[in-house]
This record gives structure tokens, sequence and C-alpha cells, in this order.
């Protein structure tokens, strides 16, 4: 499904709203559609629904013929009118790979947290420069996941609706954590070629776990006072309390139509419910369009929504703009 979704919103956007109803089987000619239309820019005009089945057609004939043939050559040929053909796939260096990327972030901001608890920086400095250059020592990864593990038995209990699954998790913890945070020990750049897919999970749980980037639980539209995940952020979110509730209201859900807690697509913040002016993060765009089929458009920078969305806050309930710039 989510292959057939992403590649008829692809041609959606290039070629108009009749495109979706072209008639084609999206599943069988998915990979030449969508490799056509990435180098084919967008329609001056919105085409008939006939029309767009012929380029599209005309798209996989075209498409098939570049394939190379058993022991054979593609055909070379020159790009149509309105095509932009795709330059040579480039294989990053494996230090600039997003893998690699997430893993050195991750060292970097449990490697601070490390520098701080062993009482060589103030708390106020997590995010300067010097606590997060500190490299991770293996006294500092043994203390972090001894620390975690102690906070994470303090969760309150209206957190853990299921105790059996958190003392599994707990456990998991335990087992894999120490593995984990072993990658990250030293100074020479964190190559993923050498962990596990499953480390940066680990790694992104103990930095929710130990005050670096908290996660809690909003009620009444406000945090609580005191958390076992508040870390360093304690004095700050106690001393800015009274300002936060407008700030809760204003958060919730990003669903699509008829959307409730089980079945949305992330979360954003609404900013001005009057313009209808939403703050999230580009992946809920990303997963609106090619998880959830919520057809969209793009013109030099501007998203524009052609589907259903919307945000479901205290503040107010709200249609998502047409148009969203980023």
């Amino acid at each position: 499904m989510s292959m057939k979704v992403s590649v008829r919103s692809l041609a959606y956007e290039k070629l108009g709203p009749a495109a979706i109803d072209a008639g084609l089987d999206w599943q069988k000619h998915g990979a030449e559609i969508s490799l056509a239309l990435l180098r084919r820019r967008p329609s001056k005009k919105p085409l008939t629904a006939k029309t767009a089945r012929a380029v599209l057609e005309g798209l996989i004939s075209t498409e098939s013929k570049l394939r190379p043939t058993a022991g054979g050559q593609a055909e070379a040929r020159s790009p149509e009118p309105g095509e932009q053909l795709a330059a040579p796939a480039l294989r990053r260096p494996r230090a600039s790979d997003p893998g690699s990327e997430r893993l050195n972030r991750q060292r970097r901001i449990i490697a601070a947290r490390a520098a701080i608890e062993e009482g060589g920086f103030l708390e106020s400095t997590l995010e300067e420069a010097g606590a997060a250059n500190e490299p991770l020592t293996q006294r500092g990864a043994d203390a972090t996941l001894d620390r975690v593990l102690g906070l994470a038995k303090e969760m309150p209990e209206n957190e853990v609706r299921d105790k059996r699954a958190f003392a599994t998790a707990l456990r998991l913890l335990a087992d894999h954590g120490n593995g984990a945070l072993k990658t990250l020990v030293g100074e020479d750049t964190v190559d993923d070629t050498r962990v596990h897919s499953s480390t940066s999970a680990v790694l992104e749980a103990i930095i929710i776990a130990d005050g670096s980037r908290p996660s809690f639980l909003i009620e009444n539209s406000l945090p609580p006072e005191r958390h076992p995940f508040m870390g360093t952020w304690q004095k700050k979110v106690a001393k800015a309390l009274p300002a936060l509730k407008p700030i809760c209201d204003a958060i919730g859900r990003i669903q699509p139509r008829n959307g409730h807690a089980g079945f949305f697509i992330g979360t954003g913040c609404l900013v001005d419910a009057a313009k209808g002016v939403v703050l999230t993060n580009y992946h809920v765009l990303d997963d609106a369009r090619s998880k959830f089929g919520i057809l969209m458009s793009e013109t030099k920078g501007t998203v524009r929504i052609d589907g259903w969305m919307e945000i479901d806050s205290s503040a107010r309930r709200q249609v998502l703009p047409r148009a969203v710039s980023g």
C-alpha cells in the first residue's frame, strides 16, 4: 500500500488530480512510473484522465527501454521536452551516512550528560561545546546505564499501564544498554557498519531517560512539576510552568480525517488558529503523504495540502492550512 500511495501522490503532483484515476496497475509499474516522474517537470496545466493515462503509459514504455537486458546495456536516448534526466547515483562516504550521523549525534548527547554527572561541567553548559566535545569514557558509559536504569524504576505508576511490558523493556535495556554504549566509548567517529541496527534505538531510549532530551506526559495542559526523566530540565520547567499552559494547549496530534489517539501521523503546535499556522517536523508531512495517502504538491518551497489533515489540540481542532511554506 505504501508504494502504491506514494507513486499515486507523485503522479498527482506532476500531472494533476486526474492522474490518480488513470486506471493503471500502480503496483506492477510503480518502479517505472516513479523513476520517470522524478525526472519530469510538473505539467503547467492539469491533464485529463485520458491524457494522463496516455502520458503514464508512454513513460512506462520509455522507462522500460532504459532497463539493461540480460547481458546488455540500457538503450541510450535524449531527454524529451519537459524532462530532466537523473544524475548518476553517488555513494556518499560512510561518515556522512544518516546512520553514522545519528550515532555520532547520540554519542555527543550522552557524553555531554556523562561529563556533567561526573562533575566536570555545570548543568547550564549541557548544550555548549565544552561538554558536547567530551569523549565518552568507559566509566561514564557504565555510570550512564546505572543512572538510567535507576531513573526508569522511579517512573510514576500512572505512566506504567502495562507492568509486564515495562519490566520487559527494563530487562532489554539492561541486557543491551552496555553493548550499545560501548560502541560510543573513545574519540573515534562511530561507523554504523560495525553496530547492530537496533543500537540507535537503545541509545535513543537512554537519551530520553537520562534527562538529555526528556519525554513525559502532559496532563491538564501542564507538564509535571517533577519527573525522573527531567534531569537538568527540572528547574527550567518549574520556573516556566505558569507560561507553559497556553503552549501545551496548542500542542496536539496531527491526524487524517477521523483520526484519534491510535490513528495519527505525528504531533505539532498550533501557532495561529485564525491563519491556520501549524509548526511540525518535516517527517510528519512526509509520512502524511507516503504512508497515509494525503495528497500534496510542492512548488518553490511551498507544500500544498490537497487532502485532509488536521491538528487536534486543546486550543482548537483545526484543519491544517492548504499551503505550508518550508
